[in-house]
């Protein structure tokens, strides 16, 4: 019995090897079909395209079994949009497959793409879009196209793709030339004056200007400097200051030449505007010439007025420059109160210079005015020496009135009633202060109520403590004048307890105690009586008190003597 399957019998002629090969002749058959098929598909699949597709239309590839989205409709190829206004742009597409449709915008400037998606497109379907293009512009130059490539692209989300290119021209209108001015500077200058020149354009585009400045000395252009300023607004002024040192007195002309045009552009005349020429003066300068003397509205000295209390000087003081600066003139009153100023307007014209001060105390001041046109060594200076008085009479006491309830002393705590009536000349308000000398709180009060010019002030204290208090009353009239005008009253309160006294009765040792103290200035006086009566007989007999006493002692004595033997 065989096992497996032996084929060899239906072809004597094939070996083993023949069979092999004619197995791999059909495979390679089956393969060509499948490649022919393929082909065919495809063929099949693009016949709509090449069937309805317009030639002048450009596609970017054909999907081997799908149908590319189209643009429907004649467009025209170039967009001509106003510089500075959108572009309004709109295009007609569909789709055989119903697709939707992604418009693609490329606007060729540089700026992000816009994206618009369709409806199914089997119906035609129109979309829109809005640019705006922004061209740089070439500074100074106008009347050209600045040109992009619009290209507008649909996908169909399949791989399928189609697109157009637009040209876009957009123009740029002429280009406007700046306008210029140089400001012509007033008066004269010093040699060494920083003088300076001020021009100013304006520029319709606001673009960067060149400023070209030439200085003549009217027979030859000796200085020429350039400057260049960066774009601004359209039609905002543009500044352009310098300075510059003449050096030599002599009369000079400055012109500017301003353009909006860099580079090759520049040599434009038509862009390229004069400013000027302007003309300087310069010519040595001279200081201010100022009046000899500091003038007053008063005598000098000046008496302060007795009632107001002030007196009001106006000082004033003449000065011209002739070079026709401003003048600057600074007042020192030389009496610690700041400083005032005037200045002037400028101009040749002679200017008087006025301050005034209201003078309150007495003293001697120094009224300083320093005018200068602000160059370094022209300061004229001017001194007047000025002498206040005052006729002003300091207040006085009329009368000042108190009572203790003991007389000399008054009790704690016991309320003493004060009166004071002061008097002043000119009945000035008075300032008064009590200070009771008790470490209480003082009293102020301001007297203005006079009654036959007099004013009358009363007050009360109490002490709560013994002591004798220095109480003290000061006032003035707070002015100044004759003598002194500050015053006080000081007198002293004491404040006691009085003493209390006991009364009792006497016994008879009082009494007789009292009689023995009386009793020796008798005994005493007997003695002394006894004494001067016994000198007297002494002296009748013609011996002394002294010679008598000696005589008895001897007596005495030579008694006793015997005794002893």
């Amino acid at each position: 019995m065989k096992s497996g399957r032996d084929d060899s019998h239906r072809h004597p002629s094939l070996g083993v090897v023949g069979l092999k090969s004619l197995r791999r002749s059909r495979f390679h058959t089956i393969q060509m079909l499948l490649v022919v098929a393929v082909f065919i598909t495809s063929l099949m699949s693009a016949l709509p395209f090449l069937l309805n597709g317009e030639r002048s239309e450009n596609a970017a590839r054909i999907s081997a079994s799908l149908n590319v989205p189209k643009f429907r409709g004649t467009y025209l190829e170039d967009q001509y949009p106003p510089l500075g206004e959108p572009l309004n742009i709109t295009v007609k597409v569909y789709d055989l497959d119903n697709d939707t449709i992604n418009v693609t915008w490329n606007w060729g400037d540089g700026t992000l793409n816009d994206v618009n998606t369709t409806a199914p497109a089997a119906a035609y379907q129109w979309v829109n879009q809005t640019h705006m293009y922004n061209p740089p512009r070439e500074p100074g130059m106008g009347n050209y196209y600045v040109n992009y490539t619009l290209n507008v692209t649909l996908d169909d989300g399949t791989g399928n793709y189609n697109w157009k290119d637009f040209i876009v021209h957009v123009y740029i209108p002429d280009n406007i030339a700046p306008a210029v001015k140089i400001i012509e500077p007033s008066g004269k200058f010093d040699p060494s004056d920083a003088v300076p020149i001020v021009a100013n354009a304006t520029d319709a585009e606001g673009e960067a200007l060149t400023w070209t400045f030439v200085f003549n000395d009217t027979v030859n252009d000796f200085l020429t400097q350039v400057y260049i300023t960066s774009t601004s607004a359209p039609g905002v002024p543009v500044w352009e200051n310098l300075t510059h040192v003449f050096g030599v007195e002599g009369t000079y002309k400055v012109r500017v030449y301003v353009t909006d045009r860099i580079g090759v552009n520049q040599a434009d005349p038509s862009h390229n505007i004069t400013g000027g020429p302007i003309t300087i003066n310069v010519v040595m300068n001279s200081p201010p010439s100022v009046a000899a003397n500091i003038s007053m509205s008063t005598t000098n000295p000046v008496v302060i007025d007795s009632i107001r209390g002030y007196t009001n000087v106006t000082f004033s003081i003449t000065a011209r420059d002739i070079d026709g600066e401003v003048l600057n003139v600074t007042w020192d009153f030389g009496d610690g109160t700041p400083e005032l100023v005037n200045v002037s307007s400028g101009g040749i014209i002679v200017y008087d210079f006025v301050q005034w001060r209201n003078y309150t105390n007495t003293g001697q001041f120094n009224v300083t005015v320093n005018i200068t046109d602000g160059r370094p060594g022209h300061e004229v200076v001017r001194y007047l020496l000025v002498n206040v008085t005052s006729t002003n009479l300091p207040p006085g006491t009329s009368s000042f009135m108190y009572n203790l309830s003991k007389g000399v002393y008054a009790l704690p705590n016991e309320t003493i009633n004060f009166t004071l009536v002061l008097s002043d000349p000119e009945m000035n308000p008075l300032e008064v202060i009590v200070d009771f000398g008790d470490n209480t709180p003082r009293l102020y009060f301001n007297l203005t109520d006079y009654v036959d010019g007099n004013v009358t002030l009363e007050f009360n204290h109490s002490y709560s403590n013994k002591g004798a208090f220095n109480l003290t009353i000061a006032y003035t009239d707070n002015r100044v004048g004759l003598f002194n005008h500050s015053k006080s009253i000081n007198v002293v309160i004491k404040i006691d307890v009085p003493r209390i006294v006991v009364r009792g009765f006497w016994s008879w040792w009082d009494y007789t105690s009292l009689g023995l103290v009386c009793m020796i200035p008798i005994l005493i006086g007997i003695r002394m009586t006894m004494i001067s009566r016994r000198r007297r007989q002494l002296e009748e007999e013609g011996l002394t008190l002294e010679e008598w006493k000696l005589i008895q002692s001897e007596m005495l004595g030579g008694g006793k003597s015997e005794g002893g033997s």
